[in-house]
């Protein structure tokens, strides 16, 4: 008998089984989180994703899922909408990905959430949520 919480992992999930046979072997408990180890309840294992569109997500087996779990986060345009897609894939084509150096856009997005938010005056745009809570702290402490 499963306990409550038990996701039995999709019947005929074959290359997810050899996945994580794979990733156990480079991969410390096979997954890089723990909500996706089997101890939760994903038994045996996870299965892998392949990709998402929408409101849907893909197994490496070709199953079709409703993505309940959104990532473990909000994302209320789904999976890959495609006018955000391609307004992104434009810029990064245009201009690269990622900088360690200030760019002006920086400044537009800025004044973007101040004008969308009436009692922010300033914004400190962050990169990992890990650096957002240690400003957040820093903050609460001053």
């Amino acid at each position: 008998m499963k306990a409550k919480n038990e996701r039995a992992s999709p019947k005929g999930t074959v290359q997810s089984a050899h996945l994580y046979g794979q990733a156990q072997a480079v991969i410390a408990s096979g997954v890089n989180s723990t909500a996706r180890t089997p101890r939760p309840g994903w038994s045996p294992y996870p299965f892998f994703i392949d990709h998402g569109k929408g409101s849907r997500i893909f197994d490496v087996d070709g199953k079709e899922f409703i993505d309940y779990l959104l990532r473990l986060g909000p994302i209320p345009l789904g999976h890959r909408p495609e006018q955000v897609t391609k307004v992104v894939s434009d810029f990064v084509s245009q201009r690269g990905a990622v900088f360690a150096l200030p760019v002006a856009a920086e400044i537009e997005l800025a004044r973007k959430i101040i004008d969308a938010v009436p009692s922010v005056e300033q914004v400190h745009l962050a990169n990992p949520g890990t650096e957002a809570v240690l400003y957040a702290v820093r903050l609460a402490r001053a």
